[in-house]
């Protein structure tokens, strides 16, 4: 019966918001009692958000369904451990990507051509890159300076 409601409770946006908010302070699943990372139970948390929906961040609008790739270990990309963090950076990703300032041309042509829009700022310490399509921020890193 166990793994039965285990299945079910996979698919239960309930059951994964108190799993995931479980994991993320005591680092176990509280279903199986199987090590969780907080970055982990954050995505798993983002993902009871319905695909293609969309929410605000400081100025800008975040896709939901854009999260997993935003955060994670990838050249040009940040996988901040803690939802506090990820909250930073969307703030900062919303702030680079609502300064028309900040508009640079699109490096490739075909996604220029799709209509996305690419935002730069450089800082002390990285570039800032945001990518938005349909005033929708869905593509986001930091790259060394050179």
């Amino acid at each position: 019966a166990n793994d039965i409601a285990y299945e079910i409770n996979k698919w239960n946006p309930l059951a994964i918001a108190i799993n995931s908010i479980h994991a993320y302070f005591t680092g176990v699943d509280w279903e199986r009692g199987n090590p969780m990372s907080a970055s982990d139970a954050t995505v798993n948390l983002a993902s009871i958000l319905p695909v293609g929906k969309v929410f605000k961040v400081g100025k800008a609008l975040v896709r939901s369904d854009a999260l997993t790739h935003i955060f994670r270990n990838a050249a040009g990309h940040v996988n901040p451990q803690t939802a506090t963090s990820q909250m930073r950076y969307l703030n900062l990703f919303s702030d680079v990507a609502s300064n028309p300032a900040n508009l640079v041309p699109t490096p490739n042509a075909a996604a220029a051509q799709a209509g996305v829009q690419t935002f730069q700022q450089n800082f002390n310490n990285g570039q800032v890159w945001v990518q938005v399509i349909n005033g929708q921020i869905f593509n986001t890193g930091v790259n060394p300076l050179k």
